[in-house]
């Protein structure tokens, strides 16, 4: 009879486990869905971006548990389909050494690989008329200063020459310390910009990711100048 009743228990409780795994998207303006439901509206956006060469993701910024339903916050980013093609090519250096260097920065002073062992690292590659590395500097600016209270180093390299660089500062703020002039360092990792490479303390490359995906209005079914920095904070968390 003990047998039985062992038995019932696990039976009730495995019921009960399979009665809480209820999921529901949220986007920010508390509408909520459905994965059958995101997946349709996930269709929708893309079918109208698709010929820009573009694609709509939804990004999972938070989770929270009520009850029995799991609540996914989620926002829809734009990502261009020739830097998703990309991924592919920058998965390769995750989880290995950052390739040495020692240049020499806008201000003239000296910078290589080995020195920066022992801090976290994040690398932003970019160019003067980018326009998707232009739209993200606000909040790389906002996040070095958020980050002010610990020994993250935050370098910008490019391959266009100083003076290039040196004028464009003197329109657009960008408090990364520059190293111009570095064509055969980016171009190993990407010829797609912008790309954020996070390195840990060990100066191994714990992520890179393309730049930070722009925002889509669903109330004007366009895509936005803003930027969202979350997956970028989430991986410089990951190498404090």
């Amino acid at each position: 009879m003990t047998k039985y009743i062992l038995l019932f228990c696990i039976v009730l409780k495995s019921i009960h486990s399979n009665a809480q795994s209820i999921t529901l998207y949220k986007d920010v303006r508390g509408n909520l869905f459905t994965q059958a439901g995101l997946d349709s509206l996930i269709a929708e956006k893309n079918a109208r971006v698709k010929e820009l060469g573009m694609s709509v993701q939804a990004v999972v910024t938070e989770k929270k548990i009520s009850g029995d339903t799991a609540f996914h916050l989620f926002t829809l980013n734009i990502f261009n389909a020739g830097v998703q093609q990309n991924d592919e090519r920058l998965r390769h250096y995750i989880h290995a050494p950052l390739p040495p260097f020692r240049f020499t920065d806008q201000n003239g002073k000296v910078v290589d690989a080995d020195s920066l062992k022992g801090k976290p690292v994040v690398i932003n590659m970019w160019f003067t008329t980018c326009a998707p590395c232009i739209a993200e500097m606000p909040e790389l600016n906002a996040i070095k200063q958020r980050y002010s209270n610990t020994d993250i180093v935050f370098i910008a390299m490019t391959f266009e020459p100083a003076e290039k660089v040196a004028d464009f500062l003197t329109k657009h703020r960008f408090d990364f310390i520059q190293i111009p002039g570095v064509k055969a360092y980016c171009e190993q990792f990407t010829e797609n910009y912008p790309v954020n490479i996070f390195v840990d303390r060990k100066g191994m490359i714990q992520d890179i990711q393309n730049g930070m995906p722009l925002l889509y209005n669903r109330q004007t079914s366009k895509v936005t100048e803003k930027v969202s920095p979350a997956a970028f904070e989430k991986a410089l968390n990951n190498i404090l």
